[in-house]
């Protein structure tokens, strides 16, 4: 009677169990402690991996003023900021077509870097770009910043990046 009782538990645990393989697998997500090197923009900065090269990293999700665009300055100076001198964490999800690595970050205090950019004012949700889960959230949490007039929000009228570049790219 008892190995009637276990088996179905087995094949439940063995099936969750590979479940959740095939689900991590599926992200591949790869987990990398780094310090910064260098901020280039609003949400672009270089990273020291470990074994002494640079990665360059593109924040997932969000997208920052252009450095020529109004308040694109003030974005790249807030993630510098931010970021300091202390040992994030990068959660790497892909490589983009400029070869930098999509990821989310985490400060040393375990808050997500993308969420305080977006809480502060300094960069909007990617709709284009922004397809996991906490997009969602993302989106609720710049709209507060939008109604209570932080960082770029103080603008009448802030243009988002992805519509300034597509007047601005040089041909």
């Amino acid at each position: 009677m008892r190995k009637i009782v276990l088996r179905p538990i087995l094949l439940i645990i063995l099936f969750f169990a590979i479940l959740v393989s095939l689900v991590l697998d599926s992200y591949g997500v790869e987990q990398v402690k780094a310090r910064v090197a260098h901020v280039a923009n609003g949400d672009t900065f270089v990273v020291h991996c470990g074994n002494n090269d640079d990665m360059h990293v593109r924040l997932y999700g969000i997208d920052a003023p252009e450095l020529r665009q109004s308040f694109g300055e003030e974005a790249k100076a807030h993630l510098a900021r931010l970021l300091g001198t202390q040992t994030i964490s990068l959660e790497l999800l892909d490589v983009n077509r400029y070869g930098q690595h999509l990821a989310l970050a985490y400060l040393e205090d375990g808050s997500l870097l993308q969420e305080k950019l977006l809480e502060e004012g300094s960069a909007w949700v990617y709709p284009q770009y922004c397809m996991i889960p906490v997009c969602r959230y993302w989106t609720k949490v710049e709209i507060e910043a939008r109604d209570s007039r932080l960082g770029l929000w103080q603008e009448a009228a802030p243009r988002q990046p992805w519509r300034w570049r597509e007047q601005n790219v040089r041909k």
